[in-house]
């Protein structure tokens, strides 16, 4: 029999502890907290473990009318799951320059609600927000940011005039613009009309007086392209990339340390596929519980090879026989619960949920429903 170990990192919120220095971000992980669980206890106001994605050991637990004592993420709080999942929204939102409109759609919410929340992350976060707009100056000077290991991502659009304004006819403008005497274009010269709706552009504060502009430029003839959006995208890029690009090289180096790795070869181990901040590899049952504690040694190892030391990368590896087990079985678990509170008696609750997913077997939901714990088949 094969199993999955799956080795999870948190990649990387992490790495952006690590790039930037936050100090609040450093301390969470010194004390081994969640910092997405801190994100959205600030945000809902509620306390640290109501957002959670699992249960903490040692809860006690109802399920089917039986009450169960929670382990080591044994059980899913789906409650701490929603609110843990908008924390790692406005990660994604602060980090990578989303606008509050942007914030507010990713979490269904207006846009000035999306635009308090971001501002409330970059209060909780100062480092943070100091790391970005550092990038963003970096870009400004040399058009490219340089991340772990001296890797570059390049951002030229961000040299682009605000506005481009040229004629239709490029036969036209060429014409002229042609200084006869050394046989080419004159580059000092400026076509009065061109120049008109270059100042204009100056006056563009929106989308209306841009869209105006435009519609009056084509009756000469001209045409009036903004690159406000491209320099935008290129602003809103910079600090992603150096988080990409550190995550892609801890992911690679971590990859071909355990292809090379002689225990893992030992207790033939096999690498599947990356997936994000997780590794996914297989091997014999017998083996599982060794190969768990030896892949967070190789990762963290790796990072520390990087000269990634604070915070550590930390790893949460687990032994399924399904991937994201425990996602299907917190969806079974809901499915039951939503026929209970319909009326439903446990047995045909469990009735409906079984005849409802024919390709998963029977014992399998029946265990699922009764422990709360992972699907099993």
């Amino acid at each position: 029999m094969l199993v999955q170990t799956i080795l999870k990192s948190g990649q990387e919120l992490r790495l952006a502890a690590f790039i930037s220095q936050d100090k609040k971000l450093l301390d969470a992980y010194a004390n081994n907290q969640d910092a997405y669980a801190i994100i959205a206890s600030t945000i809902f106001n509620v306390p640290y473990e109501e957002c959670l994605e699992f249960y903490p050991a040692g809860t006690e637990l109802e399920i089917g009318g039986q009450k169960v004592i929670a382990g080591n993420k044994t059980h899913l709080n789906p409650d701490g799951k929603a609110r843990r999942s908008v924390g790692k929204t406005m990660v994604l939102a602060g980090n990578y320059g989303m606008s509050g409109a942007g914030a507010g759609s990713l979490m269904k919410k207006t846009a000035k609600e999306g635009k308090e929340l971001l501002e409330k992350y970059f209060q909780m976060f100062t480092g943070l927000g100091s790391a970005i707009e550092k990038a963003k100056a970096d870009l400004k000077k040399t058009g490219y940011v340089e991340g772990l290991c001296g890797r570059r991502r390049r951002l030229p659009d961000i040299f682009l005039s605000p506005y481009e304004v040229k004629y239709k006819d490029p036969a036209k403008l060429e014409q002229q613009n042609f200084n006869p005497f050394i046989n080419c274009q004159n580059r000092n010269y400026i076509d009065p009309t061109l120049q008109k709706y270059i100042t204009k552009t100056n006056f563009c504060k929106n989308n209306t007086d841009y869209e105006a502009l435009v519609q009056e430029a084509a009756k000469d003839g001209v045409i009036v392209q903004a690159n406000t959006g491209r320099i935008a995208q290129a602003e809103r890029q910079c600090f992603n990339a150096l988080i990409q690009g550190a995550a892609g090289t801890l992911t690679k180096k971590a990859m071909i340390d355990i292809f090379n790795d002689e225990q893992l070869r030992a207790w033939d181990t096999h690498l599947i596929v990356t997936v994000h901040d997780e590794v996914l590899v297989e091997c014999k049952e017998e083996y599982a519980d060794l190969v768990e504690q030896r892949l967070p040694e190789i990762m963290i190892n790796a990072a520390k090879e990087l000269g990634i030391e604070a915070p550590s990368m930390k790893c949460d590896p687990y032994n399924v026989t399904r991937w994201y087990a425990d996602n299907a079985a917190a969806a079974i678990l809901k499915e039951y619960n939503k026929a209970v509170e319909k009326g439903k008696s446990n047995e045909e609750a469990l009735e409906k949920v079984i005849q409802e997913h024919e390709e998963i077997p029977g014992e399998a939901i029946i265990k699922t429903v009764e422990t709360g714990c992972d699907l099993n088949f």
